[in-house]
Parts: C-alpha cells; structure tokens; sequence
C-alpha cells in the first residue's frame, strides 16, 4: 500500500499531534477517527443498522 501526503492547516496539524500517544503514527491516529466516527454513525438514534 503506498502513501501520500496530506495538507492541512497548521492549527489542525496540532490538534492532530495532540491527539497521539507515544508511538502513535498519524496514520493510526486518522483510523482511529475514522472508527470511531462510523461507529458513532451506525449507532446513532434512526440510524437503519440492524432494522431488518
């Protein structure tokens, strides 16, 4: 899997930096977001996971 680059802002850069743990990746840190964000997406209230 290749890799690319990102820009971001500079206050978003530090926020991002913030969020990681020693030996962390930014990497790990944007999967983490992102599990996190769909996690709390299907389990939102009226959301159709599960309503067969």
């Amino acid at each position: 899997m290749g890799k690319t680059t990102i820009e971001l802002y500079e206050e978003t850069a530090d926020a991002l930096h913030d969020l990681k743990s020693r030996g962390d990746t930014y990497d790990d840190v944007v999967r983490d977001l992102i599990e996190e964000q769909t996690e709390t997406t299907v389990d939102a209230p009226g959301s159709n996971s599960g309503a067969d």
